[in-house]
C-alpha cells in the first residue's frame, strides 16, 4: 500500500531518477493537451473514482473530470507505455471558485480575503502497478513547476483520510486541521501547500533525509519543468503548457 511507504523509504530511488543514473526506473509526466490525451485522463480519473480494478483515488472533486472548466491543467504520468497516474489543477476564478468550496468554502474565502492566489489539486489517481509514491512524486514535481510559473501562492487539496498523512510526509503539505464529511459521508481533510514557503519546508525535510537529501533540487532548483522560466516571451508569460507537454522525467 502506498500509505505504508514513506518518502524516507523511496528517497534513494527518487534521487537516482533526479540524477539520471542507471536503474532509476522513473516515469514520464506530460500535460494533457490533445483531445485524445484529455479523454484518456478523464477515463482513468473516472475509473479510480468508481473504485476501478486497483486504481487508487487520492483526491477527487465534485463531478467528473469531463466537466472541469477549460482552464483546468491536467497532467498524466506514463511508464512502460501505459498511463499510470493522473493529476488535475483547477485555478481559482471569480465566477467558478474552486471545487473545494462545497466543503471548505469558509476557509478558502479567508485565504481569498488576504489576497491569496489559490489553485486546487483534484482528481489524483494512481494505477495499481506498485510504484504509487514514485508516480505521485513525479506528478507533484510538474505540479509545483506549474504553480511557480503561474505565480500561485497556495495549493489546496481535499484528501481522504487514508492519504492525509502521506501528503504531509511525502509532499510537504501543511497540516491545516480541517476535517469535514464529504457528500458520500467520507471523511475529508483540507490540506494546503504554500508555494512561497516551499523551500523552507523542503529544506527541513531534506535535513531529515540526511545523505539522501534531494527535495529542494528535485522540486525547485533542478526541476526540469521549470527550464522554460528563462525563456518567457516578450509579454513575460511563461511557456509552461508547451514545456510541460514535451518534458519528461526519467
Amino acid at each position: 500500500m502506498i500509505a505504508k511507504r514513506t518518502l524516507l523509504d523511496r528517497a534513494p530511488l527518487l534521487r537516482r531518477r533526479l540524477q539520471g543514473l542507471e536503474g532509476a526506473d522513473g516515469c514520464r509526466v506530460r500535460r494533457a493537451v490533445t483531445a485524445e490525451d484529455l479523454a484518456e485522463a478523464c477515463r482513468l480519473a473516472d475509473q479510480a473514482e468508481a473504485s476501478g480494478p486497483g486504481w487508487r483515488c487520492v483526491s477527487s472533486a465534485p463531478g467528473s473530470l469531463h466537466l472541469a472548466p477549460p482552464e483546468t491543467a491536467v497532467f498524466v504520468a506514463e511508464a512502460d507505455g501505459q498511463v499510470v497516474g493522473v493529476l488535475a489543477l483547477a485555478p481559482d476564478t471569480p465566477d467558478r471558485g474552486l471545487p473545494g468550496d462545497a466543503v471548505f468554502g469558509r476557509e478558502l474565502d479567508l485565504l481569498r480575503h488576504m489576497g491569496t492566489r489559490i489553485a486546487e489539486v483534484t482528481h489524483v489517481a494512481l494505477a495499481p502497478d506498485g510504484r504509487g509514491l514514485d508516480v505521485l512524486t513525479a506528478l507533484w514535481q510538474a505540479c509545483v513547476a506549474w504553480a511557480l510559473d503561474e505565480d500561485c501562492d497556495e495549493l489546496f487539496v481535499a484528501v481522504s483520510g487514508h492519504y492525509e498523512r502521506l501528503l504531509e510526509e511525502a509532499l510537504a503539505f501543511e497540516r491545516w486541521d480541517l476535517q469535514r464529511s464529504g457528500g458520500g459521508g467520507d471523511r475529508l481533510f483540507g490540506k494546503r501547500f504554500s508555494v512561497a514557503g516551499a523551500r523552507r519546508r523542503l529544506l527541513l525535510a531534506d535535513a531529515r533525509l540526511g545523505a539522501d537529501a534531494f527535495l529542494v533540487n528535485f522540486f525547485l532548483d533542478a526541476n526540469p519543468y521549470r527550464a522554460c522560466a528563462a525563456g518567457k516571451g516578450a509579454s513575460g508569460a511563461p511557456a509552461a503548457a508547451e514545456h510541460l507537454a514535451a518534458a519528461a522525467v526519467g
